[in-house]
Parts: structure tokens; sequence; C-alpha cells
């Protein structure tokens, strides 16, 4: 018999200005193939699909106040059958999947403010600190990421500017001479805008990876470079 809790205590310092919170949960993830798939589209079709058990203990502090919402958390996570992604041996073009039990401490931030009535910028933190029982490293697993995002909603609501920055240190993965290694780091930005035209109809716009960045999330498939998109939409 398993134990997964899922208990949380919250206590208001100053009403909805500041919050304390602590927590303790445990769940299951399905390792299918499907799942695995949507996360690494790149994995050999042969699996292991096991079961991850994870508990999780976590505390942090959030609020919201005069435009300002806030959160920041940090965690203890000890994950069963976590799974992670090396080079098949067999066809180095895909992934086969491990499974390692894994322990981690992680740290994550949001915040989001209105500067003015129609825009809004916010932000997202998070560092993940792998400890594997028995692999060398969490292969192909995050750890530093950062998200930034900028909108403006103007002209009644008809006219949405969207600017979004990127930023993830490199996975670690076994190279060629089958050593520990670790990929490039990632700076996307992007800037997107949408215009209704009228009521039911607009047009769109997507600038993305505007330095062009080629950084690989996967070894051996590197990212889109710069890239355009742009349409039309209709709502009925």
């Amino acid at each position: 018999m398993k134990l997964l809790p899922n208990l949380e205590a919250m206590f208001n310092l100053a009403g909805n200005a500041l919050s304390i919170y602590a927590g303790w949960q445990g769940d299951y993830y399905q390792n299918s193939f499907d799942h695995l798939r949507t996360y690494n589209p790149f994995i050999v079709s042969e699996l292991d699909p096991r079961t991850t058990l994870y508990r999780d203990i976590y505390g942090g502090v959030k609020g919201a106040a005069q435009g300002w919402n806030y959160q920041a958390q940090v965690g203890f996570k000890k994950s069963n059958d976590l799974a992670m992604f090396l080079t098949d041996d067999r066809d180095t073009r895909r992934f086969s999947v491990l499974y390692d039990t894994v322990s981690m401490v992680y740290i994550s931030a949001t915040a989001g403010i209105e500067l003015w009535p129609g825009f809004t910028f916010s932000g997202t933190v998070m560092q993940n600190m792998y400890d594997p029982k028995s692999e060398d490293a969490a292969w192909h697993l995050p750890e530093f990421e950062s998200i930034l995002t900028a909108r403006y909603i103007l002209l009644d609501n008809r006219l949405l500017l969207q600017g979004d920055g990127y930023l993830a240190r490199g996975v670690n993965y076994l190279n060629d001479q089958q050593a520990k290694d670790r990929l490039g780091s990632l700076l996307d930005l992007s800037f997107s805008a949408h215009y209704q035209v009228i009521r039911n109809a607009g047009v769109w716009l997507q600038l993305n990876n505007l330095n062009n960045n080629k950084r690989e999330r996967w070894h051996r498939y590197p990212t889109y470079g710069l890239n355009i998109l742009g349409g039309v939409f209709l709502r009925f």
C-alpha cells in the first residue's frame, strides 16, 4: 500500500497581499507511449511503460495587491521510476526511455503586474536540481527555465500585441563518445499581433525566434531558426 497524501495549509499574514502556505502531495503518473511521445516526439516505439510515483513537500508565499500578483515556492520531490531520455544505441535518430529514482529540489517564482490599462507584464522562473540514484544525470530533463511576457490590448480590445522571451539552460546528455555533456542554452525572443478586423474575423502574425537561435532541446534535433507565420481567423 502506497501513501499518497494531499495536504495543504495556508495562513494569511496581510489579507490578500501576503499569505504563506505549505503542503505534502503524492500522485502517480502513467508513462504511456502517448504521454511520453507528447513530451519527446522522437522516442522509440518499443517502451517499458512504467508508472512514476512521486511525493512532493513544498512551501511558499503568494499574494496580490494594487495590480500585482506573485507566488514563490520551494520544494523537495522524490520520484520513483522517473522517465529520462538517451540516444538509442540501435537508431541514433531516436531516444530510448530509461527510469531512475530521482530526488529533486526545486524553486519557482512567478509574478505579474498591470502597468496601465491594457498593458500587462508577467514572468516565471524555475530551477530544478536533480539527484538521480543510479544515473550520472537526469538526462534531457530541464534545469533552469525563465519566461517573460508583455501583452498590450488596445483599440477597444481589437488589437493584441505580445512579446515573449524564453531562456533555458542546456540539458545533460551523453555525447558521441558516451561522455556526459551539456547541450547549448536557448534565448528565444518572439513577437505576435492579432487584429480583429470585423466582429467575427481578423488577421494574425507571429515572428518566432527573432535572434535565430539553433539550440538543440533534444540531441541532434536543432530548433527552428527565425520563422514567420501569419493568417486569418474566423469566429462563428
